[in-house]
């Protein structure tokens, strides 16, 4: 069975609600109760979790703490070990991002260009010579990258990982990449959920 991508996009937002409520000793949820703290219809809801099994409890709604163990298990949250690849600003506040440990992801290194920082450590990880990299990756399994360098040399380091055995990029460049089908590339994007924002602000003069 196919899973709708937009389904996927959405399960980590029920993670979140559900970290919250199990934070605040909240035993059971239903989808309405989801729909108070993000913007989703309870029918969807409902459909988007149908399409891993049956989690409901009748009368109840789901277990706030067996939901969350299901999905996390379902979105892979298992141990993962990645690398950031830039060690400027994005990627100096990645570093010291502590939601990475809730979702169980490791950062192994940090790859940079400017040796100046080459060899020196960010809140403990080492920054290594981009020049290593696709021997460092191949070594270490490392699955997917994170990179956060200037959008002017994001091809550079692209052809490099595209001869290696990645298989995904989380993007913080504004650079659109181009890659082989058998990498994933998800781009974060802030100008984009700010041209949102804008719409919503327009939409609200409106009214």
């Amino acid at each position: 069975m196919t899973i709708p991508e937009s389904t996927i996009h959405r399960m980590p937002q029920y993670i979140k609600v559900l970290e919250y409520l199990d934070e605040g000793k909240v035993l059971f949820v239903t989808s309405r109760d989801f729909e108070t703290h993000i913007d989703v219809n309870p029918s969807i809801i409902r459909k988007d979790l149908s399409y891993f099994g049956e989690f409901g409890v009748r009368g109840k709604g789901y277990s706030v703490t067996g939901l969350k163990q299901e999905l996390e298990k379902i979105m892979g949250l298992t141990g993962h070990r990645t690398i950031i690849i830039g060690a400027g600003n994005i990627g100096k506040a990645l570093t010291n991002y502590k939601g990475f440990d809730n979702i169980k992801l490791k950062i192994n290194a940090v790859f940079d260009n400017d040796e100046r920082k080459i060899g020196s450590m960010i809140n403990t990880i080492p920054v290594l010579d981009i020049k290593t990299m696709k021997a460092y990756v191949e070594s270490e399994n490392i699955e997917f990258v994170i990179m956060a360098v200037p959008s002017s040399i994001a091809d550079l380091v692209v052809d490099q990982l595209i001869d290696s055995d990645i298989k995904g990029i989380i993007n913080f460049t504004s650079k659109f990449l181009s890659v082989p089908k058998r990498i994933k590339v998800i781009s974060i994007n802030i100008d984009t959920k700010i041209m949102e924002m804008f719409y919503f602000l327009k939409k609200s003069r409106m009214k």
